[in-house]
């Protein structure tokens, strides 16, 4: 019988000093827990729980060697959570529902879960082995930078709050932006992405032409940009197929299209970006008139071809 008694005490005492305690099996987790004096200590895998709901971010940014952020779930109510240089792997944060931001920085995270966080305004994640992404779960992303990672294919036309994108040096294949809302994209970068062909945008001639909020954009240069990527031919953005000459030109002369079918549109551009005009070629030729001396950039757009490039008009 007192060995039943002292079973049935020890059960209950577990349980309330569990419940009172959330368990951090990583001992570099819980001794930069105690450096940030969330947990009292001693190194016993164990912190109170009432510390960690208490905590409204969390920034590790010394390397700790921690490799499981069990424990991390008990932080209910952080807004931000930034980790730098530790060797983590994967991540679930399904249990921080009110983060707002988070930044994961040379680590070697392969997996991250981020359902359920409605309220995630910016993910930044740079130096990792992560190859996918699930972003469905936030409505409200205004920033992204996935940079020097392996991701491959990203759909953000659903991503209608989206101001940064940066997606420097990843093995993107496929990129649609096309969000409706492209002028709210004040900084975009999909460079050191060689196998990326074609980027997909609200305003297929103003990419081209780098015209209002694509005039800062960044890219490859054998990456192309058009309002649906799924309907391009092999043949498609192959600007050497297409000559147009002369080229310098002298004004009052008349340019002449070659390897173009008839009916094609031709925009032309100022320096600034500024359209000059826009005009359907039936006979595949241009006269320039009435401008001045300098560098422009044209538009040649058709069923089959798009092409950019500049112009150099003389006196």
């Amino acid at each position: 019988m007192k060995q039943f008694y002292f079973f049935i005490f020890t059960f209950l005492f577990c349980n309330f000093i569990c419940s009172q305690n959330t368990y951090v099996p990583d001992d570099g987790f819980e001794e930069l827990l105690i450096d940030l004096s969330i947990d009292n200590g001693p190194m016993d895998n164990y912190v109170p729980t009432a510390n960690l709901e208490a905590q409204e971010d969390l920034f590790i940014s010394q390397n700790y060697n921690i490799t499981d952020l069990t424990g991390l779930e008990a932080f209910t109510n952080i807004y931000t959570l930034s980790i730098a240089n530790n060797p983590i792997s994967t991540l679930d944060l399904s249990g921080n529902p009110y983060l707002y931001t988070l930044r994961l920085i040379n680590l070697n995270i392969t997996h991250v879960n981020l359902a359920g966080l409605i309220y995630l305004e910016e993910v930044t994640i740079r130096g990792n082995s992560i190859s996918t992404i699930d972003l469905t779960a936030q409505p409200n992303l205004k920033i992204l930078n996935i940079e020097g990672s392996l991701i491959t294919n990203l759909d953000l036309s659903y991503k209608s709050f989206l101001e940064e994108l940066s997606l420097i040096n990843n093995q993107l294949t496929s990129l649609n932006v096309k969000n409706n809302n492209n002028s709210s994209i004040y900084v975009f970068n999909a460079t050191g992405n060689p196998n990326l062909d074609c980027i997909q945008v609200d305003n297929q001639v103003n990419a081209i032409a780098a015209t209002g909020a694509y005039s800062s954009w960044l890219k490859d240069a054998t990456a192309s940009y058009a309002e649906n990527c799924n309907t391009l031919t092999s043949n498609t953005f192959k600007t050497k197929e297409i000559s147009i000459f002369p080229n310098p030109v002298k004004s009052n002369q008349i340019l002449q299209f070659k390897n173009i079918d008839n009916n094609f549109t031709f925009s032309l551009f100022d320096i600034s970006g500024k359209l000059i005009e826009r005009k359907l070629i039936t006979n595949n030729q241009y006269k320039i008139s009435g401008l001045a001396k300098g560098i422009y950039s044209y538009i040649v757009q058709s069923d089959n071809d798009i092409i950019s490039n500049k112009l150099i008009i003389l006196d």
